[in-house]
């Protein structure tokens, strides 16, 4: 089995180990289970994956908070982390292109596969403002990724913008997405092994 962690996942780890409890009853319960989570799988040997730019995320805490930098970079060396292409505006304007781990010149299956997401998402959402758009296509390309190498699993704490369209990603492009507390309960009931 191979799990695909959301950046929203990698952000709720951050608040475990800040010790910041957000308001939803669905996100305590998440929260809660993360540690557990990460845990059982290292003990059932299930293979947790993330976006190579979740290491990037966490080092920007480094200057105000190495110790904590550090905690979550050590967990994360134990997860197999995925390239993704896509390039990201800046509040300043410039942009950020994270580069093309991709072979090949040509757009690869994730590209064509996140435009199609990318499509479906803002179909459902409904979304107007740029900054969320920009937001949902990172979207569209973590579930690309996800998709095209191969992960059974989408574990996402964004409950509004893909965890809402689960059965609709699951019908459409046969993309599983779980919470923390879903997949936790499906591994205890050795569903998965």
């Amino acid at each position: 089995m191979k799990v695909y962690l959301d950046n929203s996942v990698i952000g709720r780890l951050m608040d475990v180990e800040r010790g910041i409890n957000r308001g939803s009853k669905m996100l305590e319960e998440d929260v809660a289970i993360l540690p557990n989570l990460i845990q059982l799988c290292a003990d059932k040997r299930i293979q947790v994956c993330a976006s190579d730019d979740a290491g990037a995320e966490i080092e920007k805490l480094r200057l105000t908070m190495p110790q904590l930098t550090d905690a979550l970079m050590s967990k994360l060396q134990s997860f197999t982390l995925l390239p993704i292409r896509h390039a990201i505006k800046w509040d300043d304007g410039h942009h950020w292109d994270m580069g093309s781990t991709w072979a090949g010149d040509s757009p690869s299956n994730a590209d064509s596969l996140a435009q199609e997401l990318k499509g479906f998402l803002l179909s459902k959402t409904k979304i107007t403002r740029e900054a969320k758009k920009e937001a949902v296509e990172w979207d569209a390309y973590h579930l690309a990724v996800c998709k095209d190498n191969g992960c059974d699993i989408f574990l996402t704490c964004d409950y509004a913008s893909i965890w809402a369209y689960r059965r609709l990603l699951k019908r459409i492009f046969d993309i599983e997405v779980l919470r923390p507390v879903e997949l936790f309960e499906q591994i205890r009931r050795h569903k998965f092994e």
